[in-house]
Formats: structure tokens, sequence, C-alpha cells
């Protein structure tokens, strides 16, 4: 059972266990800051639990947990600690960048390929870092990770970490547009980069997702012109 219909819940339509329930609906802007996007989370997942209180629910959480602080780390880490709290049987996927060619207009790599295209100044910090995952890898993951524990997260810090910078220069090149970036400092904790969990990183090689040029050859896949 599949609850959601965003890129989340597109990516793993064919992911057909009638033992799990996967919350693929929420909050997914990360500037969000609405507190009644975040109740309606909260009340979904609570709801979803006590409608389902022997079925494994499948959480999506983010990778930058507790890295980055603003109000949607915060409310997703609420959303962590809910499940704990009442699920019974439960796996938390903390994930990085995902990217298709659906999706939210502000996931990271639409929301640079918009502003790219458009010719739009793109404000990036130096030194920040992301790990892009095609969420076609995530479903396949999910697949060979998800029966493998009862209760616990799974860290799916990716790939590899890639510089914003580098992402827009990527982008910029596919789409054969001037860069115009405006530069500015920023202090970020990188401690996420190469945090995956053991059974993540097995699986990576497992289903030989890590090949080379892993983060180009998926925005190319993704940025047409």
């Amino acid at each position: 059972m599949i609850i959601g219909n965003g890129l989340v819940a597109s990516g793993l339509k064919n992911f057909d266990n009638p033992d799990y329930v996967i919350l693929a609906s929420g909050v997914s802007n990360s500037s969000e800051v609405d507190a009644i996007e975040f109740q309606k989370e909260e009340d979904l997942v609570l709801e979803t639990i006590r409608q389902h209180p022997t079925k494994k629910i499948i959480y999506f959480s983010t990778a930058l947990i507790p890295f980055v602080k603003n109000s949607y780390y915060r409310h997703k880490r609420k959303m962590e600690l809910l499940i704990q709290d009442n699920a019974k049987r439960y796996v938390i996927y903390r994930v990085p960048q995902l990217v298709s060619n659906n999706g939210n207009p502000n996931n990271l790599v639409n929301y640079l390929k918009n502003k790219i295209r458009n010719e739009e100044v793109v404000t990036v910090y130096e030194g920040v870092y992301r790990s892009l995952l095609d969420i076609e890898d995530l479903a396949k993951l999910v697949d060979i990770t998800a029966d493998k524990i009862e209760k616990g997260f799974m860290n799916i810090s990716g790939v590899e970490a890639i510089k914003v910078i580098n992402i827009c220069e990527i982008i910029a090149l596919i789409l054969d547009k001037p860069l115009h970036l405006q530069v500015q400092s920023k202090d970020e904790d990188s401690g996420w980069i190469g945090k995956n969990s053991s059974l993540i990183d097995s699986s990576i090689n497992l289903l030989a997702i890590d090949q080379g040029d892993y983060t180009k050859n998926l925005i190319k896949k993704n940025v047409k012109k």
C-alpha cells in the first residue's frame, strides 16, 4: 500500500507488498515553514499507524538530519520520533536529494534547471555539498533492504557528494546556457557525507549503482534541452 502521489510514490509504484505501508506523502520542500503543512503530515503519520497497527511503516526522511537545522528538518526529525514511538514495525529511510523527470519544482535539480534555463541568477553557497540519487535507484534499494530489519533506520547518504556549484555547472553545460551565479558563504556541517548504512553500501555495490560519473550521468538523464 502506497500513500501519496508525488515523486517518491511514483517511483515506488511497482513496489507491491501487502505487509507494508509506504508513507510517501508529506512535506517535501526543505524551505517550508507553514505549521499547517507540518501538522497535516503529523496527522497523516499518526492516522496511518492507527489504521495499520500490524503493518510495517516505510517512511522517507532526509540524510541531512541532524546536520542542517531549519523548520523543515526539525519537522522531519519530529516525524521520525513519532514513528519510533508509535509504530510496532518500521523502516525510516534517510535519503539524499532525489531526482526524476517529474517531481516538485522546488526539488534541487528542478529548481536549478528552471533557473538556469531561464538565464536567471542562481544563488549558491560556497562549500555546500549535496548528493543526488535517482528515484529508480531508491526503489531498488528499498526493494532489497526493507525486509532486512523490523525496526530501525537506513541511512542513504548517496553514491557521491558534489558541490552545488558543480551541479549548476553540469546543468548549464547540458542546457547550453550561460551560468549566472551569485556565490555566498555559508557554514554547513557536511558530517552526513559517506554515512550510508552498511546494508545500503553493500546493496549499492550489489546493484552496481555506484558507476563512475554517477551524478553527471543522472543529471544528463533527467535534464533535457
